[in-house]
């Protein structure tokens, strides 16, 4: 679950970042770019086909270049 501050915050959410490392991730996935709400929403990275056998960042988010900061919340993150 994800909410901006005052809305129109865009983030992405992600895992699975680590690539082309002695130890990389097996497998990534994102949400691509979200634009939040004031209000909580759900979010989900679909995992499904993936090889989730060796993931060392399960979870990731970035923000795109802003001359302000930006603020935003998250809660109830999942693994299912």
């Amino acid at each position: 679950m994800a909410r901006g501050e005052v809305g129109g915050e865009i983030v992405e959410f992600k895992m699975g970042i680590l690539r082309n490392k002695e130890f990389s991730d097996s497998a990534s996935a994102t949400t691509g770019k979200v634009k939040l709400t004031a209000g909580w929403q759900r979010y989900d990275i679909p995992l499904q086909g993936k090889d989730l056998k060796c993931i060392k960042t399960g979870f990731v988010w970035t923000v795109g270049g802003r001359d302000e900061p930006v603020t935003f919340y998250l809660d109830d993150i999942r693994y299912e």
